[in-house]
């Protein structure tokens, strides 16, 4: 019998051939986590088990597929993971205590070295011929501009997707975001293309409904701006040198403000841009190949900056990563309005879905350039 409260929440696990094999009675606790970035999808599992017989399914390497909605006839999700850590202690006579550590079945993706040389292909082309053997790629369709052989020198695939990723040019105006889903979507975006699209959901403690999810829980708003944006947040000059034609150029690339309601990025005015190692390019390589490794870096680095971090329980709802939302806080005034200075919109950069003492808890962390106004430039 499935975990979960009908037409709010349905968990279901399978292994080999035991199907539907863990009940509510014998669960202590799971924790599946998919975050932004190229990183896999992580979990943990603890349950107690009475049939020594199924002790055999509980190895490293096997896979373990859980089933995530909302129950009824909709549609669920579905997480291929492999096991990596077991351990089964023995509780009495006729128990055994599980616990099962992991990730997105897809180890191949982190560990076999592969030496390639693609066609003259852009990067987003390369890329996701690079990722479709492993999973279901979600691309919102941007353009880069930025095509050439790209070489794959004895290197896994995650770490040649990691240098398509950075060295990608989407213009000055945009930049990439990656993230693999706790159901193996690979999604990528475009910021700027994604921008001309509606916000997902709205995340609120007043939901009307409709796309609104409700937050029952504490908020925490954060901001970072200190080490790494000490390093990129306040842009970098670069000297590029072109080996046919033996002359040099100087690139320059600074963060600005996309979701923010503001101009104004939370760092010191007196700071100037620093230098970045120079960079040699020839015709082997995209014209932007390292000022786009530059630029992407400094944006990437400067939309960690706030982070929001909130929860809401009971209740299955198919957000995802990178999908672009609204967050409103309520005023602790008047309910009826909410806080200007963090309310707006964000990106969902990490999604944790846990189960604990029998309730179902989905933790949400958003994350943007800045506040909506800056009192002044500190």
């Amino acid at each position: 019998m499935a975990i979960g409260i009908e037409s709010q929440y349905n968990v279901l696990f399978s292994i080999g051939g035991l199907d539907d094999f863990i009940h509510a009675r014998n669960l202590n606790s799971f924790v599946l986590v998919a975050e932004c970035g190229n990183v896999l999808p992580v979990f943990e599992l603890s349950f107690s088990c009475r049939d020594s017989d199924q002790i055999k399914y509980f190895n490293e390497g096997n896979v373990l597929t859980v089933s995530i909605g909302p129950g009824g006839d909709q549609e669920a999700d579905e997480s291929k993971l492999v096991i990596v850590d077991s351990k089964i202690a023995r509780q009495g006579e006729s128990s055994f205590s599980i616990t099962l550590k992991g990730i997105y079945n897809a180890l191949n993706y982190l560990m076999k070295n592969v030496t390639q040389i693609s066609d003259k292909k852009s990067a987003l082309e390369v890329m996701l011929d690079v990722v479709s053997p492993y999973f279901d790629p979600w691309f919102n369709n941007g353009v880069s501009e930025d095509s050439q052989y790209w070489i794959q020198g004895n290197i896994p695939d995650k770490s040649f997707v990691n240098q398509l990723w950075m060295r990608m040019d989407l213009t000055d105006k945009s930049f990439p975001v990656v993230g693999i889903d706790r159901d193996g979507r690979f999604v990528f975006k475009d910021i700027k293309m994604d921008l001309a699209n509606d916000p997902a959901w709205t995340f609120t403690q007043t939901p009307a409904g409709g796309s609104d999810v409700m937050i029952n829980s504490n908020i925490t708003v954060s901001q970072s701006t200190g080490f790494m944006n000490q390093l990129y947040g306040y842009g970098k000059e670069q000297l590029i040198n072109v080996i046919e034609t033996g002359l040099s150029r100087t690139e320059e690339s600074e963060a600005s403000t996309m979701l923010a309601m503001t101009n104004v990025i939370n760092k010191a005015a007196e700071v100037e841009k620093r230098q970045s190692v120079p960079g040699l390019i020839g015709e082997n390589v995209h014209a932007n190949y390292h000022k786009s490794y530059l630029h992407n870096l400094i944006f990437l680095t400067s939309f960690s900056q706030v982070e929001v971090t909130c929860s809401y329980v009971g209740i299955y709802r198919p957000i995802r990563l990178l999908d672009r939302v609204i967050f409103k806080d309520d005023s602790l005034e008047n309910r009826k309005e909410t806080m200007p200075y963090w309310s707006g919109e964000y990106y969902i950069t990490k999604i944790a879905i846990a189960i604990s003492d029998s309730k179902f808890t989905t933790n949400v962390t958003l994350n943007r350039e800045a506040f909506d106004s800056q009192k002044k430039i500190i």
